[in-house]
C-alpha cells in the first residue's frame, strides 16, 4: 500500500507537485528588488551616471594610490587623490566646454538651424536637388551620353556659345535667399523685442500677461472659474447650509474680479499652465514683426534695400575664391547687379552676362574655366531632363507623395528636437547631482562598503546575500564595458571627424557629438550616427547624394576598423555576441525601455548568459561573486576594524 502511494506521488497525482521544486524564497527576494528598481525608474539617469562616474573615478584613484604608495593602503591618500581627481575632472570639463561650446553654438546657429529651416520651409526644393542628382543624372546620360559622345559635345559647345553660368546662377539664387531670410529674421526679432519693450513699459510682465490672457481667452477662463465657483458653492451649501448666489447671478464687475483672481492664482503662479499663454503671446509679437517686414518689402522697397545694404556690409565675409571681393562696398555693388539680373525676362542669360563682366578669371587657367563651364552644363542638363520628366502624370503623383512624406518626417524631427531641448535642463541638473553623489561615494567608499557589509549579520541577511553578489558582478560588467566602449567611442569620433573634414561636410563638431554618443550603442550606433551625417551632406549648399554616399562609405570603413581592430583589443570577448542577436536585443530593448534598452540591453543579456545561466563570469576579466566571498570580506572588515581601533589599521589617521 505504501509503495502504491509513493508511486502515485512520484507520478504527480495532484498535478501541482512541481511547485514544491520552485525556489520561492529567491523568487520573492528578486521580485521585491525589481519592484524597488521599478519604483526608482524616474531617477535612473542620476543613478546610472553616478555609478559610471564613481566607478571610473574610483579606478583612477586606486591606480594613482598604488603608484604613489604601492606597499600600504592609506585612507588619507585616497581621500586627497579623490579631491584632486574630481577637481581635475571639473577643470577639464570647464576647459573643454569653454573651448567647444562657442564653436558648437556657432555651428548650430549659423549653419544647422538655417539648414533645418530651409528643409522645413521648402522640402520640395531640396527634394528637387536630390532627384536632379540621381534621376536627372540618369535621364541626362540617356539623352547626351558621357563626355566625348557626339550628342554631349554638341550640346556642351552650344552651352558655351550662349555664355551661360548655370552652376553659379543656382548658387547665387540660394545665397540671396539665405541672406534675405537671415535679414528678415533679424528684423522680425528686433521688431518683436521692441513690441515687448513697449508693452512692459506700461507694467510688469505679470500684469501684461494678465491683460493678455483676459483679452485673448476671457470666455474660456470665465467658464473654468464659473465651474469652480459653482462646485464650491454647492459643497458649502450641502455641508454648512449656507445659501450663496450662483456665479451667473453676480454682477459683471464681480465676475471679472473673480476671473482676474483665478488667473493670478491658477495660471500666473503655475509655469505649466502659463507656458501655452506665454508662447501665444510671443507668437503674436512675432506675427506683428512678420507683418512689418512684409509691408516694408512690398510697400517701401527703398527702405528695405537700404536696411538690407547695411546688414549685407556688416555681415559680409570675403570668400576664398579667386574672384571674391575683399571690399564690402564693391561686393554689395556686385550683389545688387546680379540680383537685378534675376528679375529680367531671361534671368539665366542676364545673370551670366553680368557674371562674365564682373568675374576675374586672370588667376584661373583655361582648363579650370572649361571645367567650371562643364559642371554648369551638366547641372543644367540634369535639371532640364528632370523638368521634362516631371511633366508626366505619374511623376507628378510620385512628387506629391514624396513632398508630403518629407514634410511629415521633418515635422516629427522638429518635435523630437524640441523634446531634446526641453530635457536638456533636466540632464544638466542630473549630471551635477551625479557628480556630487559620486564624489561623496568615492571619498568615503571604504566605510560605506563596510557599512553595507554589516547587513550580512542583520535581519535582512538572506536578502543581502542573494542580491549583493549578482549586483556587484553586474556593476563590474557594466563599468568595464562602458569604460572600454568610451575608448572605442573616442577613436570612432576622432576618425569620423577626420573623415568629415576631408569630405568638407558642414557642422563637424555637432556631428561628432552625435557619433560619440551613438558609439555606446553596439552595431546599431553606426547606422544611427550615419543618418545625420548623410542628411547634412545632402542638405548643405555644395552637397548632394554623391557626398552623402562617400560619407556613408567612410563611416562603414571606420566601423570595420572598430570591429576588426578596436573591439578585439579593447573589449575582447567581454560583449561578444553575434550581430543578429545584438540587433534583436536592441530592437526588443528599445521597444520596452527606450534609450536605456539600447544602452544596457546587450550588457544585461551578456550578464544573464554568462553569470546567471552559465555561472562562469568572463574568465580573466570578471569572475562571479558568491555569497561566501561576501562572508569572507565581512570577516576581513571586522578584523580591520579591530586593528583600526588599536591604531594599527589602514584607517588609522
Amino acid at each position: 500500500m505504501a509503495k502504491e502511494k509513493r508511486a502515485e506521488s512520484k507520478q504527480g497525482g495532484d498535478g501541482f507537485s512541481f511547485l514544491e521544486w520552485l525556489p520561492w524564497e529567491k523568487l520573492t527576494i528578486w521580485a521585491v528588488f525589481l519592484l524597488l528598481v521599478y519604483s526608482l525608474r524616474s531617477f535612473f539617469f542620476i543613478v546610472f551616471m553616478t555609478f559610471i562616474i564613481a566607478y571610473t573615478m574610483r579606478g583612477l584613484v586606486d591606480w594613482l594610490a598604488k603608484k604613489i604608495s604601492p606597499d600600504a593602503e592609506k585612507a588619507w591618500l585616497h581621500r586627497l587623490l579623490t579631491v584632486g581627481c574630481f577637481l581635475g575632472l571639473l577643470l577639464a570639463g570647464y576647459g573643454s566646454g569653454s573651448y567647444l561650446w562657442p564653436k558648437l553654438k556657432e555651428q548650430v546657429e549659423d549653419k544647422l538651424l538655417p539648414m533645418a529651416n530651409e528643409l522645413t520651409d521648402n522640402p520640395a526644393g531640396k527634394l528637387d536637388e536630390v532627384l536632379r542628382d540621381t534621376l536627372g543624372h540618369y535621364l541626362a546620360g540617356e539623352e547626351y551620353g558621357s563626355a566625348g559622345d557626339a550628342a554631349y559635345v554638341q550640346a556642351f559647345e552650344e552651352y558655351k556659345k550662349q555664355g551661360l553660368h548655370y552652376k553659379e546662377f543656382g548658387a547665387f539664387q540660394k545665397e540671396r535667399q539665405r541672406l534675405e531670410a537671415l535679414f528678415e529674421a533679424g528684423l522680425v526679432k528686433k521688431r518683436a523685442a521692441e513690441a515687448l519693450e513697449r508693452e512692459l513699459s506700461t507694467g510688469s510682465q505679470e500684469d501684461r500677461l494678465l491683460v493678455w490672457i483676459l483679452d485673448e481667452d476671457y470666455d474660456a477662463v470665465l467658464g473654468k472659474k464659473r465651474g469652480q465657483y459653482d462646485a464650491k458653492r454647492k459643497r458649502i451649501s450641502e455641508e454648512e447650509g449656507l445659501k450663496i448666489e450662483p456665479f451667473d447671478k453676480l454682477s459683471l464687475e464681480d465676475q471679472r474680479s473673480l476671473v482676474e483672481d483665478y488667473v493670478r492664482k491658477e495660471i500666473l503662479s503655475s509655469e505649466k499652465a502659463l507656458a501655452p499663454y506665454r508662447e501665444r503671446w510671443r507668437k503674436r509679437r512675432e506675427v506683428q514683426g512678420l507683418d512689418y517686414v512684409r509691408k516694408l518689402k512690398n510697400e517701401n522697397s527703398g527702405e528695405y534695400r537700404k536696411q538690407f545694404a547695411v546688414f549685407y556690409k556688416k555681415t559680409y565675409k570675403a570668400g576664398e575664391e579667386p574672384d571674391s571681393e575683399k571690399d564690402p562696398e564693391t561686393a554689395y555693388k556686385k550683389f545688387t547687379e546680379l540680383s537685378a539680373a534675376l528679375d529680367s525676362a531671361n534671368p539665366l542669360q542676364a545673370f551670366s552676362k553680368v557674371f562674365d563682366g564682373d568675374a576675374d578669371t586672370g588667376e584661373r587657367t583655361d582648363e579650370e574655366v572649361n571645367e567650371a563651364l562643364r559642371a554648369g552644363f551638366e547641372l543644367k542638363a540634369r535639371a532640364d531632363a528632370l523638368d521634362e520628366w516631371k511633366q508626366g502624370k505619374i511623376a507628378q503623383e510620385i512628387g506629391a507623395f514624396l513632398v508630403s512624406t518629407s514634410k511629415a518626417s521633418l515635422a516629427r524631427a522638429g518635435t523630437g528636437m524640441g523634446d531634446i531641448v526641453k530635457r536638456s535642463f533636466y540632464i544638466a541638473v542630473g549630471l551635477g547631482l551625479s557628480l556630487l553623489l559620486s564624489f561623496f561615494i568615492v571619498f568615503d567608499l571604504t566605510k560605506m562598503r563596510r557599512g553595507v557589509r554589516r547587513l550580512q549579520s542583520s535581519r535582512v541577511k538572506d536578502f543581502y546575500l542573494e542580491i549583493a553578489p549578482g549586483l556587484i558582478s553586474f556593476g563590474r560588467l557594466i563599468g568595464r564595458a562602458f569604460q572600454a566602449q568610451a575608448v572605442i567611442a573616442f577613436f570612432n569620433t576622432v576618425l569620423t571627424f577626420l573623415l568629415i573634414r576631408i569630405l568638407g561636410i558642414d557642422n563637424p563638431l555637432f556631428l561628432c557629438v552625435i557619433v560619440f554618443l551613438c558609439s555606446f550603442i553596439p552595431v546599431l550606433g553606426v547606422v544611427l550616427s550615419s543618418i545625420p551625417i548623410a542628411i547634412i551632406a545632402i542638405a548643405q549648399p555644395d552637397g548632394g547624394v554623391w557626398l552623402a554616399f562617400l560619407a556613408v562609405v567612410g563611416v562603414l570603413l571606420i566601423h570595420l576598423v572598430e570591429a576588426w581592430i578596436l573591439n578585439p583589443k579593447i573589449l575582447g570577448d567581454m560583449l561578444h555576441l553575434h550581430p543578429v542577436m545584438v540587433l534583436a536585443i536592441l530592437a526588443i530593448g528599445e521597444h520596452f525601455f527606450g534609450v536605456w534598452g539600447l544602452l544596457l540591453g546587450v550588457p544585461v543579456i551578456v550578464y544573464i548568459l554568462r553569470f546567471v545561466i552559465l555561472d562562469e563570469g568572463i574568465p580573466g576579466i570578471i569572475e562571479p561573486i558568491r555569497p561566501e566571498d561576501l562572508l569572507k570580506a565581512g570577516e576581513a572588515d571586522a578584523a580591520a576594524v579591530e586593528l583600526a581601533a588599536a591604531g594599527a589599521g589602514p584607517d588609522g589617521e
